[in-house]
């Protein structure tokens, strides 16, 4: 997030940034308030290796997540 926070300092305010890499459901909220208009996510999200069930559970936690931030 503080890289994040520094780029919206430099670059014109209506810049879209789509932070990627480590973007969990625990820092999404971070990420929002150091400027992140979105998110690329990946395996914290999927991987082939995860069942159905896992996948969901945590596509429902980045649901809330973005509820609540």
């Amino acid at each position: 997030p503080a890289v994040l926070k520094a780029m919206r300092a430099v670059l014109p305010p209506d810049t879209t940034l789509l932070p990627v890499g480590g973007i969990t459901p625990d820092n999404l909220g971070d990420y929002r308030a150091a400027g992140a208009n979105g998110f690329g996510l990946g395996s914290a999200l999927f991987s082939p290796d995860k069942t159905l069930e896992e996948i969901r559970a945590a596509a429902n936690a980045f649901v809330k997540a973005v509820e609540v931030n």
